[in-house]
């Protein structure tokens, strides 16, 4: 189990690009974790009569949405055979993350259900994509890089969880949304600012040669 989780970190390390959504990924398992923790305290306070209504309102329309991102969105994006650019799996993660932000800032109940729809948009949207990238992968370290990625979300997700339950006992849930979550929009904004100086350095070679 040692050697292979090695092989694909080295595979990663070949490939910098998806070693850093890599990294992007478990640092949005991290920020995930800040809202799972903090919606049940953030729905008793601003709907105190019914918070599981709250509740039941952003979970449905974030599961809507992450439907519609995976039967619909991807499948228009994927068609021809078309590959998904890296730099949408960056834009995704910044819209959903910012979604979430707005979710614990005290938003109305119609403006909440359009929030949670178009962040499980891109909350399908970045998974798929990110998983169909690690599909492009060879056949012989594919399943390596799936356990490597695995073990890395979890990691993130766990750590997350302790983190954001700690700091719940001094901040207010949008504070350490707002924290966590943040953390994952410089992670893809990093990504994103990489992806464009790589794609923006390939053309200015193509237009020399």
């Amino acid at each position: 189990m040692k050697s292979s989780l090695s092989s694909a970190y080295l595979v990663l390390t070949a490939t910098p690009v998806l070693l850093i959504m890599m990294a992007v990924r478990t640092v949005e398992g991290f920020g995930s974790a800040s809202h799972i923790v903090g919606l049940p305290v953030h729905a008793a306070t601003v709907q105190p009569v019914e918070p599981a209504m709250f509740l039941s309102q952003f979970w449905v329309c974030w599961a809507l949405g992450n439907i519609v991102a995976q039967q619909i969105v991807m499948r228009w994006a994927t068609r021809g055979g078309r590959r998904l650019p890296d730099q949408s799996f960056a834009v995704s993660v910044i819209i959903m993350s910012i979604g979430f932000i707005v979710v614990f800032t005290g938003i109305t109940s119609w403006t909440l259900m359009v929030v949670a729809l178009i962040t499980g948009i891109a909350d399908g949207y970045a998974e798929t994509s990110f998983m169909s990238r690690l599909q492009a992968a060879s056949e012989d370290r594919r399943g390596q890089l799936f356990g490597l990625v695995a073990m890395a979300e979890t990691t993130g997700l766990g750590l997350g969880m302790l983190t954001s339950a700690a700091l719940l006992t001094y901040q207010t849930p949008s504070t350490v949304v707002t924290v966590m979550h943040g953390l994952a929009v410089v992670a893809a904004i990093v990504l994103l600012v990489r992806l464009l100086r790589r794609r923006r350095a390939r053309q200015e070679t193509e237009l020399t040669t």
